[in-house]
């Protein structure tokens, strides 16, 4: 098990840091905004925000994808961008500054967004009367927000100590339990945690080696494909978009509107599955109205998309990020450590500035196997293998070929366990398998899901898990730190290392 993106690290003794969100819930509103140093200043908009913070957190829709800014009540974190506010240690004003915390204050709004989506009708009417005017709409109170964050920004942000308070705040803690890791003398217990990581490698890894003739087959094989259109994109269409959205003062890689979804539609992959039962069809995580659960409507195939970013020699680069959800990972027995409720399964794509492929990596959304596929000569198996940091590998899978003209990458799925077997590149052809297309979702939709008459439900909990996920496993590795091994996570919330930190 590793952490998303760590062993890309370990691949190439470089600066590397791939975006994630906090998985611990959201604190409890401050007593004001700090405008300085030395008092606590309290205003309008600091009531106003104390209270939605403390509306949102009464009625438990707290969004865990990016954190609060401690001291900062208008600004939201992820790791990605806690890494680029190191280079603003200095306090200096400037665009790049600016544009960072353009980027914060956009966090923050997007995720407000999200819990007031949440929250229910006659909280958001209330709030809205309390923060905003009396008998105002609901969709006021982000308006509010904005308005204050703003102000917040000019007085907080106007000193050269106001900007490096910043700085030091703008972190977001890992995901691990200091008093579990104590209790469960983790230095002894990690180590036959990680030799069993090393013992299931050995026995799933050699799958990659095999032709798909000769993959086991449980029911039928069906492949996922993308849809016919857009068109896709050449490798010159590709490097030309990916530096034209770098405009920016941070460098970052950013394409918006028709250009995004042109280009998540030229990598996005071919999911061929093992069905065996419903638990093998892809599809929607959907809410049970009555029941307050959630089921997987298997009738829309659908491919969730995301864009990430990682830092590769002090370098932003965009990531192309695709998922499939599945209803659950069923038993094989009575004392299944690993079965349970919904199952997902993540592709990641990472670009060089030249329209090519860097290295490809996949995990399950619950933080487990993780592979990396290497394409670029700056990477290699053994510069993980032979990392002293390292005390946990990744599983490295060398020699992957990224698809030329007409191919698409073709990622063959166990029924059931829904692991990964094989990776390989090619073009469409005839083949025994039944073909269905899916369509293309923003994975954000899954923070606010239709729930019962107008309300809205997020998927995940407010500290990033999704409740009724939970597997026996972590019974037997709560003393890694990790909360609830094997659960399913928000984006963001992963710490997914069981034998490393």
């Amino acid at each position: 098990m590793r952490v998303f993106g760590a062993p890309i690290h370990a691949l190439i003794g470089a600066s590397i840091l791939l975006t994630a969100g906090c998985s611990s819930q959201m604190p409890a509103p401050s007593s004001g905004l700090v405008i300085d140093s030395t008092r606590p200043v309290r205003s309008n908009c600091a009531i106003a925000l104390e209270r939605i913070r403390q509306a949102i957190a009464e009625a438990n829709v707290t969004d865990a994808q990016d954190r609060p800014v401690a001291g900062f009540a208008f600004l939201r974190v992820n790791r990605f961008l806690a890494r680029i506010g190191r280079r603003f240690a200095n306090g200096r004003p400037g665009p790049a500054f600016e544009a960072w915390v353009d980027r914060l204050q956009a966090l923050e709004r997007e995720g407000l967004q999200v819990e007031l989506a949440n929250l229910g009708n006659a909280d958001r009417r209330r709030l809205a009367r309390t923060v905003a005017a009396r008998g105002a709409a609901a969709s006021d109170i982000l308006e509010k927000a904005s308005q204050c964050g703003q102000r917040a920004r000019q007085r907080a942000l106007a000193t050269v100590a106001g900007r490096r308070r910043l700085v030091r705040a703008a972190r977001v803690a890992d995901n691990y339990s200091d008093t579990a890791q104590l209790l469960g003398a983790y230095p002894l217990t990690s180590i036959p945690v990680n030799l069993g990581w090393q013992r299931w490698k050995a026995q799933n890894l050699a799958s990659f080696e095999r032709p798909p003739s000769d993959q086991p087959v449980i029911g039928r094989v069906v492949e996922f494909r993308p849809p016919s259109s857009p068109a896709t994109l050449n490798r010159r269409a590709v490097r030309s978009l990916i530096r034209r959205s770098r405009r920016s003062p941070l460098g970052i890689p950013e394409p918006r509107g028709a250009s995004l979804q042109r280009l998540l539609h030229t990598f996005a992959p071919v999911w061929q599955v093992d069905v065996a039962g419903r638990y093998d069809k892809p599809g929607v995580p959907t809410w049970r109205r009555r029941a307050g659960t959630v089921y997987i409507d298997v009738e829309r195939a659908v491919t969730f998309t995301r864009i990430s970013h990682a830092i590769v020699d002090n370098k932003v680069h965009l990531q192309l990020n695709y998922a499939i959800w599945f209803e659950q990972r069923p038993a094989t027995g009575p004392l299944d450590l690993l079965s349970g409720n919904l199952d997902a399964v993540v592709w990641r794509v990472t670009l060089g500035d030249d329209g090519r492929p860097l290295i490809y990596d996949s995990i399950h959304l619950c933080g487990c196997y993780h592979f990396l596929f290497p394409v670029s000569s700056r990477f290699s198996k053994n510069q993980a293998e032979r990392n002293p940091t390292l005390k946990e590998v990744p599983a490295v899978i060398a020699g992957f070929k990224p698809p030329t003209g007409g191919q698409r990458v073709t990622l063959r799925l166990a029924s059931g366990s829904h692991y990964l077997l094989s990776v390989k590149s090619q073009a469409p052809r005839r083949t025994r398998a039944v073909r269905r297309t899916y369509r293309y979702a923003s994975e954000s939709t899954l923070r606010s899901l239709p729930f019962s008459g107008a309300r809205r439900r997020s998927l995940y909990r407010s500290d990033g898990l999704i409740a009724g996920t939970e597997r026996l496993e972590r019974f037997l590795l709560w003393p890694t730190g990790v909360v609830s091994p094997g659960a399913l996570r928000q984006w963001g919330p992963h710490a997914i290392a069981f034998a490393d930190r």
